[in-house]
């Protein structure tokens, strides 16, 4: 273990706020930070005490100032959380069952949960959101697994509940991250994302390998998030997720570093947000700490401590260590933003190493051999598989340089065609480029140190006319082995492995700018994301064609694209080749690399209407294949063969939020005034058997939207689910198997769905340009067609049917019915209301007319209503 040490020149000076230490200078147990790292509370567990300390409040770095100390709390804490404005919760045991507490330390008085969970409840995980606006809940109640949303606007000393939702019974919630508005579920070794506000559901990780306890399994997960992937640790592993992707794109032992350096080397991951998830034994987070607390230390030289789990705690702006019972911090992320940190890490490894002379070209072999020892037994295997592995990742598909590219194209007044061009010296390494042969250009990399040596080469052909000169405009180095280069026919990214000596062409994107300004061009590379490559770009690049097909990632960034090239260029073994590789790489990981179904599916229209025969050989390919870990049968009551649906199936109890409170009430009642309840019960009794044909008929109703629920009854109306029950328990069950859909985002909208053009022109989905018989015989095309119709279709058709007849009725009684019959101004109105609904109609005649102009005039009911108007 790495250790930090400085001579102490006086022991009292650590006192820093006096000789009274907080808690009571008992040993901290426990230290919590509030979402956006305003505060943090600690807990002695010897003390029976939990202390807040302003961390706004100590400008840059060293001690905290403890502000609040809440004395003598409940004994067996479980959970502790803390919002930026000092609003202090936790739960702990009590008699067997796990209760709640909040108070709040500025203010020093204690809150209510308004619609809790009641004297039934479990409180099992609770946290606050990224603005501490919303205070977010996760217990259970009878066979309930809730999810309950407050406010923390405080009316007569109670946070009320805004939002409920039931988690199906066999997930299980692993975190709510305080930055975004997901959570995150795990079932069956699945892990699931769900939006709250969206409701989007995503299907993030599976994994049979590790088996998991389900007592401890949020100590065994644990997540961390930026706005391109999610760090996800399961035991001993982090898996890298990509949220453009979709897809996992790494798999690292938090024990072998060398893993995580490699994988440094080709993406600009965020390093304060891998750290809380590596192993404290790991050399790259003992390496970041010593580097971050080396300068908050050097200004207190009478301090000395180790770096360990048990007294440092990192953040995303902040490490906070624990030293001689006060809280210390250090600026973590500003830190590591200054620190070239592979580059250190390496000299750290060499200094390590304790090597005198060390080759750059086998840095990699050094640094397992290094690794290679008793302790790693089979290190040298596995870290060269992984070099191997992220040596080809693409990292301009996670680390795009949008910046450096934008720079390119704004502001070019003058432009230079040059036939050559030099790369700046960067690590000894030089590029040359320059136009070969009119339509191909030359690639060269050469070590200026050993004398010019050529390390690597590389010509590139197009496909362009013989009498056009590919000019080259402009060259710019990301690294050492990483080039942007722009030329009269658009804007290239070269990658120079130095381990094969091999120069790969990484993207590719046609832009004529023989004439064209560059800044004409640069609203192309607005975006966060390197733009997918255009239809002419294949064209004229073979090798490019080839990239895109033999790199996983690259394949399923750009393969939609480049499979719809390929069936509208006639491309048989090309398409066939992406064929395969999409269904190879889904059947190597059935649970992870689903969204390669994707590349296929979303070319399904082309498919069907140039090469038929793919979406037939894809149903029986991906035909009945079961969507679940292990084998497994269970039985519900359900009468249909076929049921269609989404994971998770989590429920919006929002709107019987008030059902719930109602009950709460009845409960009060019924403990607290038992003649009031019984009164009530005797009144309800009576309602019950005064409506009784329509009671059952409108609970049900009430039921199926969610407007009321069983998880608490304490009245006599909640009778309805116990006869239900009962009901239910007699009924027949059938046993039912699970299978996938494989149509992966068939029936979604484009990515730039924009609602307003949707009004005039429908932008539609691969599901409504593609009809085959093929898809919708199968059984998976049979639960897609139920799926869209009970989720969308059954409902719009039901509002054009009734709009429909509300304005036959609302013309013909305003045309047909005679005056003496009618008032005139009820006429008016109704021949207002029959303009409205018929502008109504017509929009969506317009709408379908401009979307299939030829299948609209040849339908037989158009042609009908003309004929007879």
């Amino acid at each position: 273990m790495d250790e930090i040490s400085v001579v102490i020149d006086d022991i009292d000076k650590i006192h820093i706020y006096g000789d009274k230490k907080p808690h009571n200078g008992k040993s901290i147990t426990r230290i919590e930070v509030s979402p956006n790292e305003k505060c943090l509370v600690t807990y002695s567990e010897d003390d029976e005490s939990i202390v807040c300390w302003n961390v706004e409040s100590s400008k840059g770095e060293g001690p905290l100032t403890p502000d609040f100390t809440s004395n003598k709390v409940d004994n067996h804490i479980e959970q502790i959380c803390v919002s930026d404005n000092m609003e202090l919760v936790y739960t702990y045991e009590f008699l067997n069952r796990k209760e709640i507490k909040i108070r709040d330390m500025k203010n020093e008085q204690e809150i209510q949960l308004g619609c809790g969970l009641g004297e039934l409840g479990e409180h099992e995980y609770c946290t606050f959101n990224l603005n501490s606006a919303d205070f977010i809940l996760h217990g259970s109640v009878n066979d309930y697994d809730l999810l309950m949303i407050y406010s923390t606007q405080t009316k007569n000393n109670k946070w009320w509940c805004k939002r409920m939702y039931n988690i199906p019974k066999d997930f299980k919630l692993i975190s709510v991250p305080n930055y975004d508005n997901n959570i995150y579920l795990f079932s069956n070794n699945f892990i699931y994302e769900w939006n709250l506000l969206t409701e989007k559901r995503t299907r993030i990780f599976g994994n049979d390998e590790t088996k998991y306890d389900y007592k401890k399994f949020r100590k065994d997960i644990r997540i961390s998030i930026d706005k391109k992937f999610i760090y996800i640790r399961i035991k001993d592993k982090i898996v890298i997720y990509s949220i453009e992707l979709e897809i996992p794109i790494a798999s690292l032992d938090i024990n072998n570093d060398i893993q995580l350096y490699n994988l440094m080397n080709r993406i600009i991951l965020n390093l304060h947000l891998l750290l809380p998830l590596l192993s404290t034994n790991s050399k790259i987070w003992n390496f970041v700490m010593k580097y971050c607390w080396k300068e908050c230390l050097d200004q207190n030289e009478q301090l000395q401590f180790e770096i360990s789990c048990d007294n440092i705690q990192t953040k995303t702006k902040y490490a906070f260590q624990i030293l001689d019972g006060y809280v210390w911090k250090a600026e973590l992320k500003k830190k590591i933003a200054n620190m070239n940190f592979v580059n250190e890490l390496y000299v750290k490894i060499i200094e390590d190493l304790n090597s005198d002379e060390f080759n750059d070209n086998k840095r990699d072999e050094k640094i397992i051999e290094y690794l290679s020892s008793d302790e790693f037994d089979d290190a040298k295997k596995i870290n060269m598989e992984a070099y191997k592995k992220y040596e080809h990742l693409n990292i301009h598909l996670f680390s795009p340089y949008m910046n450096t590219i934008r720079k390119l194209f704004k502001d070019k007044s003058n432009v230079k065609y040059n036939l050559k061009l030099e790369s700046l010296e960067q690590n000894s390494i030089r590029w040359e480029i320059r136009s070969y042969n009119e339509r191909s250009i030359l690639l060269q990399v050469f070590n200026v140190n050993k004398k010019w040596e050529l390390i690597g080469s590389r010509v590139e052909n197009f496909n362009i006319p013989m009498d056009t000169t590919i000019y080259l405009l402009e060259i710019e180095s990301l690294n050492d082995i990483d080039i942007i280069l722009t030329t009269s026919i658009g804007l290239f990214i070269y990658h120079l492995n130095k381990n094969n000596k091999k120069i790969s062409l990484n993207y590719f994107y046609y832009i004529e700018l023989y004439q064209d300004p560059f800044r004409k061009n640069y609203k192309i590379f607005l975006n966060e994301t390197l733009p997918s490559p255009n239809y002419i770009s294949f064209k004229i690049s073979n090798e490019w064609v080839l990239y895109v097909k033999d790199n996983k990632e690259s394949l399923l960034k750009y393969g939609v694209e480049l499979l719809k090239f390929a069936i509208k260029e006639q491309k048989l073994e090309l398409i066939d080749n992406i064929y395969k590789k999409c269904i190879e790489f889904f059947k190597d990981d059935l649970k992870n690399n689903r969204m390669f179904l994707n590349i296929i599916t979303s070319a399904m229209p082309y498919l069907s209407e140039y090469f038929p025969d793919y979406i037939s050989r894809y149903s029986l390919a991906t035909t009945m294949i079961i969507d679940y870990p292990t084998y497994n049968i269970e039985y519900q009551h359900n009468d249909s063969h076929l049921y269609s649906f989404q994971y998770p199936q989590i429920v919006n109890l929002t709107k019987s939020i008030l059902w719930f409170k109602y009950n709460l009430m009845m409960d009060e009642l019924r403990r607290n005034y038992k003649i009031m309840f019984w009164i009530l019960i005797i009144f309800q009794i009576l309602l019950i058997l005064t409506f009784l044909p329509i009671y059952f008929a409108i609970f049900y109703i009430l039921s199926r939207h969610h407007f009321i629920n069983n998880i608490y009854l304490n009245d006599a109306f909640s009778i309805y689910f116990e006869v239900v029950e009962k009901l239910s328990r007699h009924s027949k069950t059938i046993p039912i198997i699970t299978f996938m859909v494989p149509y992966v985002k068939f029936v979604n909208y484009p990515k730039d769905y924009n609602w307003f053009l949707e009004l005039i022109s429908p932008q539609p989905s691969p599901f409504v340009n593609t009809i085959s018989s093929d898809i919708y015989k199968t059984l998976d095309g049979e639960a897609l067609i139920n799926f869209k119709w009970n989720t969308y279709g059954k409902y719009y058709h039901s509002m054009i049917w009734i709009g429909f007849m509300a304005f036959l009725v609302c013309f013909n009684a305003a045309a047909e019915i005679p005056q003496q019959y009618i008032d005139e101004s009820v006429q008016k109105q109704l021949l207002i209301a029959s303009i409205i609904l018929g502008f109504i109609h017509l929009g969506i005649e317009i709408r379908q007319f401009i979307y299939y102009p030829a299948k609209w005039i040849s339908d037989i009911g158009n042609m009908l209503g003309m004929y007879f108007n």
